[in-house]
């Protein structure tokens, strides 16, 4: 039973794959300007990512090695981790921002 579910979920994985790779391209011809704005705002995302990867410490303890985990793995999850971070730290500071800038509207 678990089987027959794991597939399942694998191939609605697969479907939501599908469609989120060919709807910005139905959108794109809708749309080039709005197009535009989503790029830029994955060049920022990807400038974060960068960033967190480079001040990322890779920092590898000897128990991790049981585990298969090495530096590079060890500076992505780190970049990750941080990027993580600083996407919910800035989603935060909006919320609040955007209440106070209600309240005084």
């Amino acid at each position: 039973m678990i089987d027959i579910l794991l597939y399942v979920a694998y191939g609605l994985g697969g479907v939501a794959l599908i469609f989120a790779i060919i709807t910005p391209f139905l959108y794109l011809r809708q749309s080039p300007k709005r197009v535009l704005e989503s790029f830029i705002i994955f060049g920022v995302f990807a400038i974060v990512f960068l960033v967190c990867f480079l001040i990322s410490s890779g920092e590898v303890l000897p128990i991790y090695h049981q585990f298969g985990v090495w530096k590079i793995q060890s500076k992505l999850i780190g970049a990750s981790l941080m990027t993580l971070y600083f996407i919910g730290g800035l989603s935060i500071l909006t919320l609040i921002f955007t209440e106070i800038y209600r309240a005084f509207k």
